[in-house]
């Protein structure tokens, strides 16, 4: 009775260790599953907003020619070297206005004029005094082209 006694102590230790390691392995487990569902809901967003993009894209192509639009981004991109954010895009009367998310650098703005993208033209400032100095332009965030000038 005693060595039964011993064998099923035995027995409920090895059976406990079992449970915990499974216990372990159900946690491994759960950890990569919620990572993946999170992972998921990232990428459903992400997948949410560029098909947004695309039905605003097509619903402005059927009214708008986007041969300018594709031109005036196309050479953001390639004036920037790559990803760069906007914040602004307007078309109007055949032209488009991007504005820049942030002040491109010099090297930008250069390559942004070499594309047919140029400042707007701005407003001449109030006359208050012709012998006080000019004040400083703001640094341009807007650029606009249009389907002649885009290159």
């Amino acid at each position: 009775m005693e060595t039964l006694t011993i064998a099923g102590i035995c027995l409920a230790i090895l059976l406990a260790a079992a449970n915990l390691r499974v216990d372990r392995e159900i946690d491994r487990a759960q950890g990569k599953a919620d990572a993946a569902t999170s992972l998921i809901q990232t990428r459903t967003a992400e997948a949410s907003g560029v098909q947004r993009v695309a039905n605003a894209w097509r619903t402005a192509s059927t009214v708008r020619p986007a041969g300018v639009v594709d031109c005036a981004l196309g050479a953001v991109a390639k004036a920037a070297g790559g990803p760069v954010a906007i914040s602004r895009l307007g078309y109007a009367n055949g032209g488009v206005t991007v504005r820049l998310a942030a002040q491109p650098s010099d090297t930008v703005v250069t390559a942004l004029r070499a594309a047919g993208l140029t400042p707007p033209p701005r407003a001449a400032p109030p006359a208050s005094d012709p012998a006080a100095p000019a004040a400083p332009a703001p640094p341009a965030l807007d650029f606009q082209t249009s389907a002649a000038e885009c290159r």
